[in-house]
């Protein structure tokens, strides 16, 4: 998958693809190791938020 993000976002020119795929994997390991403060899930819950919409942007604009 991180592949995948990786050759997308370099396919788009859009390197914040990387670093918001890569938060959306700490808060995955989170759910299963609980290793996040509350405010590491407070501060960036938002910028997690913002990976959600920009995928489902990505894919509604690529007919998925």
């Amino acid at each position: 998958m991180k592949s995948a993000v990786n050759n997308y976002a370099a396919g788009i020119n859009d390197p914040s693809l990387r670093w918001l795929f890569g938060l959306a994997e700490k808060f995955h390991r989170n759910l299963y190791n609980n290793t996040m403060s509350q405010f590491e899930i407070d501060s960036d819950r938002h910028d997690l938020a913002l990976f959600v919409r920009r995928m489902v942007d990505l894919t509604r604009t690529a007919g998925g």
